[in-house]
């Protein structure tokens, strides 16, 4: 394990036992972007960036309960991922409802509703 790597492992130590924000901003100002980046290749850059925020988000908010078994690093790269793909499969499905309902889109127009639409402009005039 680098040195760095050490230093991160330490200061999420601080963070879980003592509430450090110091020790959390460290992690997130050192690290947030290079997650963005990596999130990059896979997602927009507006929605890369609102995810690595939600993965700081989680950790901040289960810095108490997280059991990282690897790295802090890899625990990140991890989560940043995982989002990054959840994003798209939602994208993807978003994207065949799109499709489908617009293929499928109900444009019959009924006598009834002609005549209607024009005792209603006689009655406007």
């Amino acid at each position: 394990m680098n040195n760095r790597q050490t230093t991160y492992d330490s200061m999420m130590q601080r963070v879980a036992i003592h509430d450090d924000e110091d020790a959390f901003k460290y992690i997130f100002d050192d690290l947030y972007a290079p997650l963005c980046i990596y999130a990059r290749r896979m997602v927009p850059l507006g929605v890369a960036e609102d995810i690595v925020q939600e993965v700081f988000v989680t950790l901040w908010e289960s810095r108490k309960d997280i059991a990282i078994e690897t790295s802090l690093k890899s625990w990140l790269l991890t989560g940043t991922r995982n989002r990054c793909l959840n994003h798209i499969k939602r994208q993807a499905v978003r994207n065949r409802y799109n499709s489908y309902a617009a293929a499928n889109v109900d444009i019959e127009v009924r006598a009834d509703d002609l005549l209607g639409v024009s005792e209603l402009e006689q009655r406007l005039e």
